[in-house]
């Protein structure tokens, strides 16, 4: 059985994943290429660690009770990882920091930190 709504759900995981990859061969790329831009490296970061707690949570909240299993069963690693999602919009820069960063630099906005 097929049900519309958790298909688009997962769709919307699949396309978060695939953004972020995007992303991150732009940065990659435009590093090797000598065409670094100062907001792409935080852009990459914030779209992933916030996509990382957003889909993470979905797909916990898709599989449960089940994701209450901790351990090793698959779904019991889906709520591990929800866990391991939560520290990743800190570490690496807070989430704020990297959207001041993609502010100045990517749109030219004025300085909003001290």
């Amino acid at each position: 059985m097929q049900i519309p709504s958790v298909r688009a759900r997962l769709a919307a995981t699949a396309t978060r994943i695939v953004v972020l990859e995007v992303l991150s061969r732009r940065t990659v790329w435009a590093a090797a290429a000598g065409e670094s831009r100062k907001h792409y490296g935080p852009s990459g970061k914030l779209f992933g660690s916030e996509s990382w707690v957003r889909c993470s949570g979905d797909l916990m909240s898709l599989a449960a009770p089940d994701t209450l299993l901790q351990g090793y069963t698959s779904l019991g690693k889906i709520e591990k990882l929800y866990r391991r999602s939560l520290p990743s919009t800190i570490y690496a820069g807070a989430s704020e920091i990297q959207r001041s960063l993609i502010a100045e630099a990517g749109l030219g906005l004025p300085r909003s930190r001290s």
